[in-house]
């Protein structure tokens, strides 16, 4: 459970770091989010090798509000 809360508090943090950009950042900058796929239902590997999950979805719902170009990528 606690590298369950691990997992939460480091992709709350991506977030926020992604989301609070400076004046001077381009619009277009690209944002690479990492996850540890190995914590169903909040990220995971599905059988065609794309990250599914929770977690997932909650990036990529932000970055699409945001209008951010992400990037999500499995770090095991």
């Amino acid at each position: 459970m606690k590298a369950l809360n691990c997992s939460l508090l480091f992709a709350t943090a991506a977030l926020v770091t992604a989301l609070v950009q400076p004046a001077h950042a381009q619009p277009q900058q690209k944002f690479v989010v990492g996850f540890d796929g190995s914590y169903p239902p909040f990220a995971s590997v599905g059988a065609d090798g794309v990250l599914k999950g929770f977690e997932v979805e909650l990036v990529k719902g932000v970055c699409a509000a945001e209008k951010l170009q992400c990037e999500l990528r499995n770090i095991p």
